[in-house]
């Protein structure tokens, strides 16, 4: 194979498609080799991200876009090691935030209407896992799918 591609693939499996916050996301990574590979790591991550358009300096009516990360979370599964040829499962579970919103209080009426003005930095977030097999001097084997996450 050329540098990796075909060497194999990972799968992502949850218990369900759509998670509220303070839940455990649980799952398995499936694992599916043509032949036996030495790796660095095989992990998973949870993470959050949104896209951040802003101005840009002298120029008129144009805009910039930048992805900006809001949350991450990364497990490692399996460590530096020779992975078997077939499948493998790894079993995964993240507990998913549960972000504190500002209020408005009595006691501190401008504090709660500066947060009210600054928005919800959660607002808008697209939320992913990502499972990874690092090979060594090859492409990695990758898997990415987008979950439904809410507040």
């Amino acid at each position: 194979m050329v540098l990796g591609i075909g060497e194999g693939k990972i799968e992502i499996e949850m218990e369900k498609q759509s998670y509220s916050a303070g839940e455990k996301l649980k799952g398995k990574v499936k694992l599916s080799l043509n032949q036996p590979k030495k790796a660095k790591e095989l992990r998973i991550r949870f993470y959050g991200e949104r896209i951040v358009r802003s101005a840009m300096a002298g120029s008129r009516g144009r805009e910039s876009n930048r992805i900006e990360r809001v949350y991450l979370q990364e497990i490692p599964l399996k460590g530096e090691q020779e992975y078997p040829a077939g499948a493998s499962e790894y079993d995964f579970e993240f507990v998913l935030p549960s972000p504190q919103r500002a209020a408005p209080q009595a006691d501190n009426p401008i504090a709660g209407l500066v947060g009210m003005l600054a928005g919800d930095q959660w607002a808008n977030v697209r939320w992913y896992l990502d499972a990874s097999l690092s090979l060594p001097m090859s492409f990695d084997i990758n898997k990415k799918m987008q979950i439904g996450f809410a507040f």
